[in-house]
């Protein structure tokens, strides 16, 4: 939608409009490479691409004014062609939402230059840029750019749906760091979101990808503070006794799968063992929820998994090692200068073992990735959750508020609680001591995650005695897994 509007003895022409976009990323392989991998897939290799170079430019306040108040403000440069430069100047929200789907709302306006339109600013957002408060305008200055190339596709998806597949290859360069960009970019042109799944599950047959969450005002923010590739701890659960049934189920569904995700994308380019562990606990709490409500009616078409079977595999191996690795560092410590040669070039020996493992084993976790089975099974599962389970509750289930249902929600916690308490004590057989623990972490996650739903005490009471009993079989599990490993090193 275009407009105009004045202020002062300047007209400014502004155009408005929203996006809705799947964000994924991609191996980090020469451009080239992936213009010709992405062009082969079946819904592509018949379109023409057309290709175009973009660096934007992101301003903010020192305060960092607009990045608290979910805004990005940036020039975009783009080479039209050899002798052509468009510019352009957008005002544009950040994606806030827990959805996967990328939505912002844009305005923009064109630039003769690279200045920023102050005016447009005026009009924007008159509650941060208005007369008033004009002395903001003079701390605007630009933390962020990215430079990159697209490359992009138009494919008719299902019920006259437009989508545009886009692929950016490039940096993204903030505070004396820069970042890799090899995205791959789907934005709805015309039609239902659910064409966006539909596309992308087509492309990854094909294509190894990985969704990415963070928006690009995000990932700035972690630039900047240095932190582009650390962990992200669990969220506090966000459910409320307001919320329906299935917004429960989905709220406690879709945080930890965001969280499994959204480390597998960073495994790729660090070896921070914390990641290996933040994934894991993302994939256990998002299996625990489902394991709990595995009857609703909510559930019903619950898309396979089957795809991260051997992802999976390769990080638990992985962390198995990363915890021995632990281990052994602990031990090798309280070995003093006193002690006899052979047994610190033993200990040594056992260290330069562990880390050919462990570099062994992150290849294979790396290789993983490159099997398109994973992409897809992410895919499935985040349209599930964002139309599924949606479309899969009747009426009648949907008016179904939570007062009404916690009673069911407290007995199933209470009756996972039962199962651990009837576990034997002390018991020595590995395959007991498993399913006891899975029991305590199910618990455990379930708690934390409902809450807000359940009786205070008894949820400190079951979450106690659940973490208790995963802290000590788990100790001892890791020990015992330890000492496996090591005797396989053939020291």
């Amino acid at each position: 939608m275009n407009s105009r509007r004045r202020v002062g003895h300047q007209t400014v022409k502004l155009i408005s409009s929203e996006k809705i976009q799947l964000r994924f990323s991609l191996a980090l392989k020469p451009p080239e490479d992936l213009v010709r991998l992405v062009a082969s897939t079946p819904n592509l290799i018949t379109k023409k691409a057309k290709t175009v170079h973009f660096e934007n430019t992101y301003f903010d306040t020192p305060d960092r004014l607009l990045r608290h108040n979910q805004l990005e403000l940036l020039i975009q440069k783009k080479m039209v062609s050899v002798n052509k430069i468009q510019w352009l100047q957008v005002l544009q929200s950040s994606n806030s939402s827990a959805t996967v789907l990328h939505r912002t709302n844009q305005l923009s306006t064109l630039l003769s230059d690279g200045q920023l339109n102050f005016g447009f600013l005026h009009i924007a957002e008159m509650g941060l840029f208005n007369r008033k408060k004009s002395k903001r305008l003079e701390q605007l200055q630009p933390y962020l750019k990215t430079s990159f190339e697209r490359t992009s596709w138009s494919v008719k998806a299902a019920c006259g749906s437009q989508v545009s597949v886009a692929l950016e290859c490039g940096e993204l360069i903030g505070n004396m760091q820069t970042a890799p960009i090899r995205e791959l970019v789907l934005e709805l042109l015309q039609g239902n979101p659910t064409s966006l799944f539909d596309v992308a599950h087509e492309i990854a047959q094909s294509v190894p990808m990985l969704l990415v969450h963070a928006s690009v005002a995000e990932r700035s923010t972690q630039i900047i503070e240095g932190k582009i590739l650390e962990p992200v701890r669990p969220k506090p659960t966000s459910i409320t006794r307001q919320m329906t049934v299935k917004e429960v189920i989905g709220s406690i569904l879709r945080e930890p799968f965001v969280q499994f995700t959204s480390h597998l994308d960073m495994l790729r380019s660090s070896q921070n063992p914390e990641l290996v562990h933040q994934a894991r606990i993302g994939w256990r709490r998002f299996k625990s929820a489902l394991r709990l409500f595995k009857k609703s009616p909510c559930l019903r078409d619950t898309p396979s998994r089957v795809g991260f079977r051997p992802l999976l595999k390769h990080l638990t191996l992985l962390r198995d090692l990363d915890v021995s690795t632990g281990y052994v560092e602990l031990l090798q410590g309280r070995v003093t200068a006193n002690s006899r040669l052979r047994s610190v070039q033993i200990w040594k020996k056992v260290q330069q073992g562990l880390r050919r493992k462990r570099k062994y084993q992150r290849s294979q976790v790396l290789a993983a990735f490159l099997n398109p089975s994973v992409g897809v099974a992410i895919i499935d599962i985040y349209r599930w959750l964002e139309f599924g389970i949606v479309k899969k509750t009747n009426k009648v289930h949907n008016k179904i508020k939570l007062n009404k249902a916690t009673p069911q929600v407290t007995e199933a916690i209470r009756k996972l609680a039962d199962q651990l308490l009837t576990q034997p004590i002390n018991c020595t057989d590995p395959e007991i001591e498993h399913r006891t623990r899975i029991l305590a972490k199910q618990l455990r996650y379930n708690v934390e995650a409902l809450a807000p739903l359940l009786p205070a005490k008894k949820a400190k009471i079951w979450h106690k005695a659940a973490t208790r009993v995963q802290v000590e079989i788990g100790a001892s599990r890791d020990i015992f897994r330890t000492i496996e490993i090591i005797a396989h090193l053939g020291i």
